[in-house]
């Protein structure tokens, strides 16, 4: 946390940093800072200043069948398995093979990637139309209604991938074989079903 404070005889403003944890554990510590009329306080979030992958804090949400179903938050490199002994294990109707992961990142990705199919769509059918244009005229009746519905259908296409809702679920591919869970570290937003 900082404290931005005009100094009273230059006239400029001061940073002071300061561990709010720190002033509260200890009252008497040099942290706890006495605050003056005009200081502006700021909190800073680990989205406003970048901290190391394994200070970073996750939270993730673990429903179905686990004795303890809940929001957990997590270590950096913590995984699936090491949430799951956090919620003291699974029950005995928990089927692992049909575990769901669903990852607020993937979603983002998937979306991204469903914008850009639109896109490349939209730019082959109209490439493809102007094409058609030119050799329309030439053509008979049925090979221009036959133009106009494929177009149509392209565009009933593409307004139908357009509204889809990705869901940012990652398959895990478990091997019924091994009854083991990938190590794969979990991530801040993540959804876990079992």
């Amino acid at each position: 946390m900082i404290i931005e404070r005009i100094n009273q005889v230059t006239l400029k403003p001061e940073l002071i940093s300061f561990d709010l944890g720190k002033a509260i554990e200890n009252p008497s510590s040099a942290d706890n800072l006495v605050i003056q009329a005009g200081d502006t306080i700021t909190v800073f979030s680990q989205r406003d200043i970048r901290v190391p992958l394994e200070r970073q804090t996750r939270v993730v949400r673990l429903q179905g069948e686990v004795n303890a179903p809940g929001i957990y938050q997590v270590k950096g490199g913590e995984t699936i398995q090491d949430l799951l002994a956090k919620a003291g294990g699974l029950t005995q109707d928990a089927y692992l093979f049909g575990m769901e992961l669903v990852r607020p990142s993937v979603r983002e990705t998937q979306k991204k990637n469903i914008e850009s199919l639109v896109k490349r769509m939209e730019d082959q059918s109209n490439l493809q139309l102007q094409e058609q244009l030119g050799n329309i005229n030439n053509s008979n009746p049925q090979t221009q209604a036959l133009a106009v519905q494929n177009q149509q259908r392209i565009r009933e296409k593409i307004a139908q991938i357009r509204t889809s809702v990705p869901s940012g679920r990652i398959a895990l591919e478990l091997d019924p074989r091994r009854i083991r869970l990938p190590d794969l570290a979990l991530e801040n937003g993540d959804e876990i079903l079992i």
